[in-house]
């Protein structure tokens, strides 16, 4: 009565040298939908909403294409549309993958309940990006909000300093991702590449760090790395994108026009 089909794979990589890297994929899907008439009906009001916001949408854009563009907001809009289309298309690709699987002639193969193991997995990424942009069109929605009007006009005039420091910010972090990477990259897994040490230098940035593993590869290099990152990263870089934002929105919560919002 679940309702759950899971499918496993294991694999076991083995190198020249006799060692084995073995790895398991576990993917769990449904292969029956007990209320499909109503994800049907449910279906059909979406595309209603889909094709009444395209036409909307098309209409401003031919109207005034260039200023359409550069207003964020309707980069949003065009994101949910673009995903809302995508979610139906991997939807129906999928049910029609299942259906195959549940009665065709190939029930017994495992490479059918692979694919639609696969297209499940890829119905649920599209499905995270539609809900992603439609949760970011509801902050738009609530910019009749004095807090939330502020907050808008302090993004939108911090966003020229902001990319200057996120430049610098960035070149910081990739001049410590390759020390990282040369220093740890031959005996920790988490600094054996650029981007598993980006990945690293990016958690440690969010107070996720392990100082016994650095340590344990050196006693001298491994604190000084750690204490330099976080005193650069923590103390300097972090008080500036700080002081950049209070700045601004210093100056966008004097402004007189600001003012006349909350009145």
């Amino acid at each position: 009565d679940a309702n759950l089909f899971s499918v496993v794979v294991f694999l076991v990589e083995f190198t020249y040298y006799g060692n084995a890297y073995p790895s398991a994929v576990i993917s769990t899907l449904r292969l029956y939908q007990p209320a499909q008439v109503l994800l049907l009906v449910l279906k059909a009001v979406m595309v209603l909403f889909l094709f009444f916001f395209l036409y909307k949408e098309g209409k401003l854009l031919l109207s005034r294409p260039v200023e359409y563009l550069l207003e964020v907001w309707n980069w949003v809009e065009l994101l949910v549309i673009v995903a809302g289309f995508s979610t139906l298309g991997v939807y129906f690709q999928t049910q029609s993958v299942i259906d195959q699987v549940s009665e065709g002639s190939d029930h017994g193969l495992f490479s059918a309940y692979r694919r639609a193991a696969n297209w499940a997995e890829v119905y649920t990424y599209v499905t995270a990006a539609l809900i992603c942009c439609v949760t970011l069109k509801l902050v738009r929605l609530l910019r009749f909000n004095k807090v939330v009007q502020v907050l808008f006009i302090t993004i939108s005039t911090s966003f020229k300093p902001l990319s200057g420091f996120m430049m610098m910010a960035g070149v910081v972090m990739m001049a410590f991702t390759q020390m990282g990477s040369l220093l740890f990259g031959s005996n920790l897994g988490t600094y054996s590449n650029i981007g598993s040490s980006l990945a690293s230098i990016s958690l440690m940035t969010i107070g996720s760090f392990d100082t016994e593993e650095l340590t344990e590869v050196s006693w001298l290099y491994g604190p000084i790395f750690f204490f330099l990152f976080q005193v650069t990263m923590q103390f300097f870089l972090m008080t500036m994108f700080m002081a950049i934002l209070m700045d601004t929105y210093a100056d966008v919560d004097g402004n007189t026009d600001v003012q006349k919002l909350r009145m």
